[in-house]
C-alpha cells in the first residue's frame, strides 16, 4: 500500500491567532498607540487617509502598484496593521480588541533577519501537476506545503543575516520583477504561519499535518518497521527491474504464465489440495505475507528508479485490517510518469512474485503453490 503525505496549502494552513491587546493597554515605549488598539476607519476611509478599496469596516493595506512589480501578487496577500518594537515588526490585527478579551498565547513576530524553521527544506518546483501554476514544495516535518513562486522565492533567499532590503534584492534578481523590503514583510507574514519561517521569538507556528480531518482510508496505528538506510541498498539493486527492456520481457514472461495457468492447466488441482489439507492453506497464506512485503518493496524500488527516496515502510491497520505500507511522499516532486511508475509499481513486483512462486511450482510440482498465485491475482484486482 503506497502511503503518502498530502502537500499542504496556505488556504489549508489556518495561520494561529496573534497576542490581542485590550484597547486600555498601554501604548508603545515610543509613544505611538498600536493599531490593533485603535477604532476601526470610519465612512470608508482607510486609516492612512484614502479610500478603501474593498467593503466592510476595514481593508488590508495592499502593496503598491508599479509596472512590472510584485505588487500584482502580493496585493493578494491581506497585510495586517503593523507596530515597531525592540524585537521586530510585530503584526497586529486590524480591528480593536473586545473589552475583556483573553489575549493569545502566541504572538506573530515579523524577525529583521529572518531564518528557515527547523526541519523545513526546500524541494523545489512540483512538476506535471496538473495546476495551471505550478506549486513549489517545502519539506517541513515529512509533509509538504505547497507555495507559490514568489513565497518560495522569499524562502529560499532567508539565511538568518540577511535583512528585509538584502532578500528584496535577492528575490527581485531571481523572480525577474521589483520586489520591495515591504514586500518581503508581508509575504513572511504568510510563510510564518505556515510553520516554513520560523518565529521572531525563536518560536515555530503551524503544523506540517494541516487542520484537514484524518480520511477514514488512510492507514491508522501505523508502525514503522524498516529503516529508509536498509530500504535503500535493496531499491538499488531491484530498481533494475523498471528498466525497458527487463521491464518488457518480465511483463510478457508473467502474463504468458498467467494464460497457461488459467486457460491450459487450471486450478481445480491446487483447489482440492489446499481444501483437504488445511495445512497447506495455512502454508499458501504464510506465502501471501511474503508477497505482501515484496509488493511494497515494488513501490520503493519504483520510487527509487524516478529519482526520490522512501522515507520507510512499515505496518498497520487499513479500515479493520492490518496491511504493509511505504511511505513515498518523495513522489510528489517527480514527474507525472515517475508517479504513475510509482503506484504501479506494486503490482509489477505482485507479477514477478506469481512468475517465481509458479515457477517453484514447475520445479517441485506442488499443486497448492498456484493457488497462491491466484490468491495474489485477486489483491491485484482489489
Amino acid at each position: 500500500m503506497v502511503q503518502t503525505k498530502e502537500p499542504q496549502t496556505p488556504d489549508q494552513q489556518p495561520a494561529r491567532p496573534v497576542m490581542q491587546p485590550s484597547p486600555t493597554q498601554a501604548a508603545p515605549p515610543d509613544g505611538r498607540r498600536a493599531d490593533a488598539a485603535r477604532p476601526p476607519a470610519q465612512d470608508g476611509e482607510s486609516r492612512n487617509g484614502t479610500r478603501a478599496a474593498a467593503s466592510g469596516d476595514s481593508a488590508p493595506d495592499r502593496a503598491p502598484d508599479a509596472g512590472n512589480n510584485a505588487g500584482d501578487e502580493t496585493a493578494q496577500i491581506q497585510h495586517q496593521s503593523q507596530t515597531q518594537s525592540q524585537n521586530g515588526t510585530r503584526a497586529q490585527p486590524d480591528a480593536p480588541a473586545q473589552a475583556g478579551a483573553q489575549p493569545q498565547q502566541v504572538q506573530l513576530v515579523i524577525p529583521e533577519r529572518a531564518k528557515l524553521a527547523p526541519n523545513v527544506k526546500l524541494a523545489g518546483e512540483m512538476k506535471e501537476s496538473g495546476f495551471v501554476e505550478e506549486p513549489w514544495l517545502v519539506d517541513r516535518d515529512g509533509g509538504y506545503i505547497q507555495l507559490t513562486e514568489l513565497l518560495y522565492k522569499v524562502a529560499e533567499q532567508v539565511n538568518g543575516t540577511r535583512t528585509h532590503d538584502e532578500i528584496a534584492a535577492a528575490v527581485s534578481e531571481t523572480y525577474g520583477k521589483n520586489v520591495t523590503a515591504d514586500n518581503v514583510r508581508q509575504l513572511l507574514e504568510k510563510l510564518i504561519p505556515l510553520g516554513v519561517i520560523a518565529n521572531g521569538d525563536g518560536t515555530v507556528l503551524g503544523s506540517a499535518a494541516g487542520s484537514a480531518g484524518r480520511s477514514p482510508l488512510a492507514v491508522n496505528m501505523k508502525m514503522a518497521m524498516v529503516d529508509p538506510k536498509l530500504i535503500d541498498p535493496l531499491t538499488r539493486v531491484l530498481q533494475t527491474l523498471f528498466w525497458p527492456p527487463v521491464l518488457i520481457a518480465v511483463l510478457l514472461a508473467g502474463l504468458t504464465a498467467e494464460a497457461w495457468m488459467l486457460f491450459v492447466h487450471g486450478v481445480g488441482g491446487s483447489m482440492h489440495d489446499a481444501l483437504y489439507a488445511p495445512g497447506l492453506l495455512l502454508a499458501a497464506l504464510g506465502i501471501i505475507v511474503f508477497a505482501a512485503g515484496f509488493h511494497e518493496l515494488g513501490h520503493a524500488a519504483a520510487l527509487r528508479y524516478g529519482g526520490g527516496k522512501v522515507r520507510g515502510m512499515g505496518a498497520g491497520l487499513y479500515l479493520i485490517y492490518p496491511a504493509f505500507y511505504t511511505d513515498v511522499s518523495d513522489n510528489y516532486r517527480l514527474g507525472r510518469w515517475a508517479k504513475v511508475r510509482t503506484d504501479l509499481g506494486g503490482f509489477y513486483f505482485n507479477l514477478i512474485f506469481a512468475l517465481g512462486v509458479m515457477g517453484v511450482y514447475v520445479l517441485t510440482g506442488w499443486e497448492f503453490l498456484l493457488i497462491v498465485v491466484v490468491l495474489i491475482n485477486f489483491d491485484i484486482i482489489r
